[in-house]
């Protein structure tokens, strides 16, 4: 019987592993991660000089690759060992996954973390968790595997971190009874576009708001504008000023909704973003029936004056007649006031993510 062995490997040797991982357990699903792994574990990245980055694989004795990921310790979550971009082979992954996370503990152990967290990939931003249930073509930017990742690692945790994601029915969609109010927020707060015309400043102004949104956020960390401008410039020429809605009270931004078309509908099976897809977008204006709100935030001190009502407006009038589904971006399950801006116009959610924590958790 072949038995898994761990080991480091060069940036090169874990792409080569990971793309034929994908083939075998994921060949229908676009690869939304790679330009974005190839960026995280480039020693040149912005993102490089606040982390520590290890690919890794998990191979047989004959040398076929089970298992790979990337251990990540991040200067600001300096406490914790990210398993990262985890892919695993159906036939032999289960057993790779067991031995990948017990070298895992050991290399915490090594470095004195007390806590693992598995899915976490560098940033909550490039990404967070695993979905629960086969459910199709997950939208652009949303976790992309087999739900039996799910089922494999919840035996080997101590805390689940659970997430939801809702989808809107946009022809359908009203603000029922809300509606009355939005006169009296666009004559109170201005909702405006990003202006690319200084992509720099914008990028600081979203890094920004990010950072004072989020604060105390699980599993949040402080961002800085250059590793935002890294995080958006694989796909800025797919961007679009009314993807970035930034909330104006005067002249002080207070708050920001981040949206966009679902770019992985212009992508074959197996497939990447890239020039093909460009040219369909920009060329050809191929119609994508989906998009996603990524993210919504509000500044502490402009909470609860629905200055986030005022933003979902400014959204909807934008998707409205252009696209027929719009979904949310996973929601922690603890956060209430995220959770109550999505039930007071839907019935259930539309999909399930989980991230795991092997230790202490983060507060």
């Amino acid at each position: 019987m072949s038995l898994p062995l761990v080991e480091r490997v060069s940036a090169r040797r874990f792409f080569l592993y990971r793309r034929t991982l994908r083939r075998i357990g994921q060949p229908a699903a676009r690869d939304s991660e790679e330009d974005l792994i190839r960026l995280l574990l480039c020693p040149r990245s912005a993102f490089a000089a606040r982390t520590r980055r290890i690919p890794v694989v998990v191979r047989d004795s004959g040398g076929r690759a089970l298992a790979t990921a990337v251990w990540m310790v991040a200067e600001g979550l300096p406490d914790t060992l990210q398993i990262a971009f985890l892919d695993l082979a159906p036939e032999g992954g289960q057993q790779a996954l067991s031995i990948l996370l017990d070298a895992s503990r050991q290399h915490a152990a090594s470095l004195g973390l007390p806590q693992i967290v598995i899915g976490l990939n560098g940033h909550v931003n490039n990404g967070f968790g695993f979905a629960t249930k086969d459910a199709g073509q997950p939208c652009f930017g949303v976790p992309s595997n087999p739900a039996y990742y799910a089922d494999w690692l919840r035996p080997h945790v101590d805390h689940i971190q659970k997430m939801t994601s809702y989808a809107y029915d946009v022809g359908a969609f009203s603000f029922g009874r809300h509606a009355r109010v939005l006169p009296g927020l666009f004559r109170r707060y201005r909702f405006r576009a990003a202006d690319f015309s200084d992509i720099r400043r914008e990028i600081a102004c979203y890094t920004a708001l990010n950072n004072a949104c989020f604060e105390g956020h699980p599993f949040y960390f402080t961002r800085t504008p250059a590793e935002d401008y890294e995080l958006f410039h694989s796909f800025r020429l797919f961007l679009k000023p009314e993807h970035f809605i930034v909330a104006m009270d005067g002249d002080r931004p207070v708050g920001f909704l981040l949206w966009y078309p679902d770019f992985d509908a212009l992508v074959p099976p197996g497939g990447r973003l890239g020039l093909g897809a460009l040219w369909r977008y920009r060329i050809r204006h191929q119609p994508i029936r989906r998009c996603k709100i990524a993210e919504i935030g509000v500044v502490p001190s402009h909470q609860h004056r629905g200055v986030a009502l005022g933003m979902m407006a400014e959204c909807f009038a934008r998707i409205r007649d252009r696209f027929a589904i719009c979904e949310t971006g996973w929601i922690l399950d603890e956060n209430e006031q995220s959770l109550s801006l999505n039930t007071r116009w839907l019935d259930a959610p539309a999909h399930t993510y989980e991230a795991y924590v092997i230790g202490s958790r983060v507060r």
